[in-house]
């Protein structure tokens, strides 16, 4: 049996055989990995292979790019290209919510002062104590 270096040299040549039996020879290791770490609502959507596919296209399309300058064994660089697909579905699926500027609340009513870190924390102790104390904690610049 060849060693992933030597299957990366032979898929990097262009043996498509050698491309596929890279990306298979871990892939039972990676569809634990993601069973383990897909969302219980995600699993009710996708499939493992789904991942696992979306992963192997990722993995094909940048094999030249990882073999011209391999830091980490084929093994992790694929468990992250993996867990970066994983993500990806997460957020598809799941939906990243898009903020809503009309639900978005000012801190400050009225025009806003020139705002510079020392302003702002005296604006906010100010708020939440006595003057007096206000006062002290500015000279001293707390």
């Amino acid at each position: 049996m060849q060693s992933d270096e030597e299957m990366l040299g032979l898929a990097i040549k262009g043996d498509s055989h050698a491309r596929c039996e890279l990306f298979d020879r871990h892939r039972q290791r990676l569809r634990v990995m993601v069973q383990l770490r897909m969302d219980r609502r995600v699993a009710a959507r996708i499939d493992p292979s789904d991942v696992l596919q979306e992963a192997f296209l990722d993995y094909d399309r940048r094999l030249s790019e990882y073999a011209a300058n391999p830091q980490v064994p084929v093994f992790l660089w694929l468990r992250t290209l993996t867990g970066q697909r994983l993500i990806d579905l997460h957020r598809q699926h799941l939906g990243a919510q898009i903020r809503d500027a009309g639900l978005e609340v000012s801190l400050y009513h009225g025009a806003f002062p020139a705002a510079s870190s020392i302003s702002l924390a005296n604006q906010l102790l100010g708020r939440f104590t006595s003057p007096t104390q206000a006062a002290i904690r500015a000279e001293l610049q707390i």
